[in-house]
């Protein structure tokens, strides 16, 4: 099973490389799968994806709200290119969106974007924008449009991290220069919930059984 993780976002801070040895524990526990890795939103080209027999977009940071699509960056055309090809073509490449990823693949079918008042945070969410409605051909698994389905099967998406571990949340925390610490409640329930056990393993678990499928 050939993997591409495609990472969408760039920092210096430690819970980059976290998230990254997050997805590799998960998709490895299918013992055949061989992980690519495209730092995308370092300008690295995207390699041919039909070798793939699943591709993953990660979070991100970039505004898709923020101009228009000849203004995007030139790797953010090439995701919202590349996501419009594999629709369009009848292969068996299966797709899974977490967080920026969910948003871009709505994004690039037609769906509508708005802005959070405030940053969505908690131990499974960190993100500013949010779907308001589906692009033609998915279903919502779950509320507020939070888990995606196409009608083919072949693209999954999650506005949550099922990636996340508690290494990972703190550090985000840590380092947030305030886009997501609005208020003093918010970042207290947030902290509150760090420690809180969840179900992303069982999460892995399905996506995995579901790529294989």
């Amino acid at each position: 099973m050939k993997v591409l993780l495609l990472k969408d976002y760039t920092t210096g801070y430690a819970w980059g490389q976290l998230i990254v040895d997050s997805f590799m524990l998960h998709i490895t526990q299918v013992p055949s799968a061989q992980v690519d890795i495209c730092e995308a939103c370092g300008g690295e080209a995207l390699p041919s994806v039909d070798q793939y027999d699943l591709i993953i977009l990660t979070g991100g940071t970039f505004n898709l709200l923020s101009t228009s699509f000849d203004e995007f960056p030139a790797w953010v055309q090439q995701v919202l290119n590349q996501i419009r090809d594999l629709a369009a073509n009848r292969n068996n490449t299966k797709v899974l969106g977490i967080c920026w990823g969910h948003q871009v693949v709505q994004f690039a079918h037609g769906a509508t974007l708005s802005p959070l008042v405030e940053g969505s945070r908690g131990l499974l969410k960190f993100h500013k924008r949010y779907i308001t409605s589906l692009a033609p051909g998915f279903t919502a698994l779950a509320e507020n449009n939070e888990i995606l389905i196409s009608e083919s099967k072949k693209i999954l998406t999650f506005q949550g991290h099922p990636e996340m571990t508690q290494q990972i949340a703190q550090e985000l925390i840590d380092t947030d220069d305030g886009t997501y610490r609005v208020s003093v409640e918010n970042t207290v329930s947030s902290v509150k919930g760090i420690e809180t056990s969840h179900d992303g393993g069982l999460v892995w678990e399905k996506i995995m059984k579901w790529a294989q499928s």
